[in-house]
């Protein structure tokens, strides 16, 4: 009987770390403000459907063009992050959230974010 009281806290404690680190990978991707400039709205919206598929390097690819033609995009950086986190590329996830709140510090969507946070807090 012990034992089976032991497999089952065992279990019960494993879900729960699985379900809040996949929470911190489930967070969602933000739309582009109305004032981006329509070709960096383009990839951010591609790279939104990209990762939606989960294909995260599609999605950091659009992403980068995204910043790269519009350098002040808070949401396009902040998706970045999401892309790198989704590839487990922890540190240049961490740099692309540090530069989106630094945008976008009256973002509520994107400053309330528990996987921004937790980057910024490794």
């Amino acid at each position: 009987m012990r034992k089976v009281i032991s497999f089952a806290f065992a279990l019960a404690f494993s879900l729960t770390v699985v379900a809040f680190a996949s929470h911190l990978g489930e967070e969602s991707t933000l739309a582009a403000p109305a004032s981006a400039k329509k070709m960096a709205a383009m990839h951010n919206d591609a790279g939104i459907k990209a990762y939606e598929t989960k294909d995260y390097a599609e999605s950091e690819a659009h992403f980068r063009m995204a910043v790269k033609i519009d350098p002040n995009f808070a949401e396009a950086h902040y998706n970045l992050g999401l892309a790198l986190h989704g590839q487990k590329n922890h540190n240049a996830a961490a740099v692309e959230f540090k530069l989106a709140k630094k945008l976008a510090p009256n973002n509520k969507a994107l400053v309330d974010s528990k996987i921004l946070e937790h980057h910024l807090n490794m």
